[in-house]
């Protein structure tokens, strides 16, 4: 077989042109979220997640902004944060409704020119109450989703410095949703374009 003068073949060096090709052109899909699975595990969160958008798109709407512009790479971002959120104490404990972290540990999934906001919410069903909690009839904690979103919403909107709901549409728009008994992590993130 040829070989060129430093004694690789020709079917070496297209084998390590595959490879490396190959290599590259998963980097690429990674970084734009195609390899990652960016859905919520379960129905639940699914729901939870598409009730939340609506929220958040009525509070853009009341403030005369078009609805966020979603992404399914920033969604992936966003999810696989939330997911890393149930399996660590990043809020502290105990809390029960947050959105300001622990300072001494980092958000995971942190990447430059992305911005995410992390809301932890335990959900404490009241039986009859106004949202209709009933424990048979599903949603988080006996709560429809609806009304949990409601509260996730209400927590985004108390804290002034992260103003979620005006963040640009220059910007690209992902929700992170996890839900672990009664407690709901939620994760708004938005990137610049391009990244």
């Amino acid at each position: 077989m040829a070989s060129s003068p430093g004694g690789l073949s020709l079917l070496a060096i297209g084998t390590i042109f595959v490879v490396v090709f190959a290599a590259m052109y998963g980097g690429v899909q990674y970084a734009r979220g195609e390899l990652i699975d960016h859905e919520p595990a379960s129905a639940l969160e699914t729901e939870l997640r598409d009730d939340l958008w609506e929220e958040i798109n009525d509070e853009r709407a009341t403030r005369g902004l078009d609805p966020a512009q979603r992404d399914s790479a920033t969604r992936a971002g966003a999810q696989e944060t939330a997911s890393r959120l149930t399996t660590m104490a990043y809020f502290g404990e105990p809390t029960a409704a947050g959105i300001r972290p622990d300072a001494d540990e980092l958000l995971p999934n942190r990447m430059g020119f992305c911005y995410q906001t992390p809301v932890k919410l335990t959900v404490e069903p009241t039986a009859g109450d106004e949202n209709g909690a009933d424990a048979d009839r599903g949603g988080v904690a006996g709560v429809p989703t609806r009304a949990v979103a409601e509260q996730v919403v209400e927590l985004l909107a108390s804290d002034a410095s992260t103003d979620v709901f005006s963040r640009s549409n220059d910007q690209k728009h992902g929700l992170g949703v996890a839900v672990s008994g009664d407690v709901v992590y939620v994760v708004y993130r938005t990137c610049a374009l391009g990244y």
